[in-house]
């Protein structure tokens, strides 16, 4: 009489393990999938490469095993399950990874340059225009970053001008013109980032007062 529940126990075992392992399968192979679209579409090609080879081979596998037999429902749930967490897993990889850059477009009401004076004291080399929006006069300023910066930028304005327009664009390639060491610019290696991440801790915008001009 015990040998039923005990058998049933190691079948559910078994379709657990299966389900895992499909779910992890097809979460490597969606990630990888995400990712190297996301390296091709910014030009990177020998990564794109390199990661569509891997995920070629990750996907036969999968694909073989889903094949297998279409009536195994724990594999098609797994399949499923891990195609969806693979593909928040690519995004989160590019997002990471990601070695791009952007353009921040930011618009504000009227030729209030205050927000554009404090981000230029933090580093970034921001440019500027008079523009004409739907309710009069406006500031348009623009910004190149690398994609490691973004998020310390978008912080920024979200601080210095919570009122503001703005947006974010993906650059497929930037070139740094005149230099200044205390810019952060686009194209700068991992120890000019770090060391532009210590420099802008170190520094409190005062919002009580002016930064210097």
């Amino acid at each position: 009489m015990l040998a039923l529940p005990q058998a049933a126990s190691l079948e559910g075992m078994e379709a657990a393990f299966e389900f895992s392992q499909m779910a992890g399968l097809a979460m490597v192979s969606v990630s990888l999938w995400t990712l190297r679209v996301a390296l091709t579409s910014r030009g990177r090609r020998v990564a794109g490469s390199v990661t569509a080879g891997v995920e070629a081979v990750v996907f036969v596998v999968v694909f073989s095993r889903v094949a297998e037999d279409l009536a195994v429902v724990h594999n098609l749930v797994g399949y499923a399950v891990g195609v969806g967490i693979g593909t928040l897993v690519g995004v989160s990889l590019d997002e990471r990874l990601s070695v791009g850059q952007s353009e921040v477009r930011i618009v504000t009401e009227g030729h209030d340059r205050d927000h554009i004076r404090r981000l230029r004291y933090e580093g970034w080399p921001v440019t500027w225009v008079h523009g004409e929006g739907p309710n009069g006069h406006v500031t348009v300023a623009f910004v190149a970053v690398d994609d490691m910066r973004l998020s310390s930028l978008v912080r920024s304005l979200k601080v210095l001008a919570p009122k503001a327009f703005w947006t974010v664009e993906r650059l497929r390639s930037a070139k740094v013109g005149t230099y200044n060491p205390t810019w952060v610019q686009v194209g700068e290696s991992g120890l000019k980032i770090l060391r532009h991440r210590t420099r802008a801790r170190s520094i409190l915008v005062d919002t009580s007062g002016s930064p210097p001009h």
